[in-house]
């Protein structure tokens, strides 16, 4: 007779498949039972585990993505806009003009591909 039990790994597989669907880690959490800081301590002790995280999560995010692209087309303007900033930063982000002496560097730092997030 097969096991019922709910295993660590069971639990993180709910978990990766439900942020796949959802970029949304309370509600990955929910769906696998466990608390937000067990996920991120298990992505912190488990490097395959991080970068299932993150392909799960990208996965998501792409289909967020495509349903905004096709908002977009159907005649949203601010979509349009969020879109063209992200994919054409150069030419319709946000930019900022500085006169004066001094040399002025920005780095923009808010960007989930690059890992970050809760410990």
């Amino acid at each position: 007779m097969a096991s019922d039990a709910v295993t660590p790994k069971k639990q993180r597989d709910l978990f990766l498949a439900a942020l796949g669907e959802s970029p949304n880690v309370t509600e990955a959490c929910r769906v696998a039972g466990i608390a937000r800081k067990t996920a991120y301590a298990w992505r912190n002790k488990y490097a395959e585990f991080a970068e299932a995280w993150r392909e799960s999560l990208a996965a998501s995010i792409d289909e967020l993505e495509q349903e905004a692209f096709r908002r977009a087309n159907d005649g949203s303007d601010v979509l349009a806009i969020f879109l063209l900033k992200s994919h054409r930063r150069e030419i319709y982000g946000d930019h900022v003009e500085h006169s004066g002496g001094q040399k002025l560097t920005i780095e923009y730092v808010n960007d989930w591909r690059g890992g970050g997030g809760e410990p």
